[in-house]
């Protein structure tokens, strides 16, 4: 059976883990489990403001979506350093 946490609990441990404790000994200090700690982890931002999220994916598709962000990463690298070797600002 689900355990309910009280709001502010869930509030501290949400300011914790963002503060960048282990979850681990968060969740041995509350006595809340891991995987409840992992559920309430909020999603942290990119600079554009928009909220990283947890996907989960087949290993199929994860390796697909690894090897595309090796290719962007790359490709990014490369415009980086044609835009320097041209003299342009970004």
């Amino acid at each position: 059976m689900p355990r309910h946490y009280p709001p502010e609990v869930r509030r501290e441990a949400c300011e914790r883990m963002l503060a960048g404790e282990a979850i681990k000994d968060l969740g041995d200090e509350l006595g809340i489990t891991i995987e409840t700690l992992y559920r309430w982890r909020p999603a942290r931002s990119t600079p554009s403001g928009q909220a990283l999220r947890w996907i989960h994916l087949p290993y199929k598709d994860a390796a697909v979506a690894l090897q595309e962000l090796a290719r962007v990463a790359r490709a990014r690298a490369l415009v980086s350093v044609s835009i320097k070797v041209d003299g342009v600002t970004a």
